[in-house]
């Protein structure tokens, strides 16, 4: 399963991992290390966010809701 493709439809070549933050507090921090109180603030309060940052931001939270099990943890149980 494509984890990409479950939460957007923007192309994987666009969802980059080490992304910055180009505003704001966390300014110029690889979006992925951004606390979640603070992606989910700019969310629901930053209204022109661009389409790709908006769904960089959507796609981070996910994976941090639903993170993978490792190969080795599952093998294991």
């Amino acid at each position: 399963v494509n984890r990409k493709r479950l939460v957007t439809s923007v192309p994987i070549h666009m969802i980059n991992s080490s992304y910055t933050m180009p505003f704001g507090a966390y300014k110029g921090m690889e979006l992925e290390k951004v606390p979640d109180n603070y992606l989910n603030w700019i969310l629901d309060n930053i209204k022109d966010l661009s389409p790709v940052l908006q769904k960089q931001i959507r796609f981070i939270l996910w994976e941090r809701e639903n993170p993978l099990e490792s190969e080795f943890e599952t093998k294991s149980k």
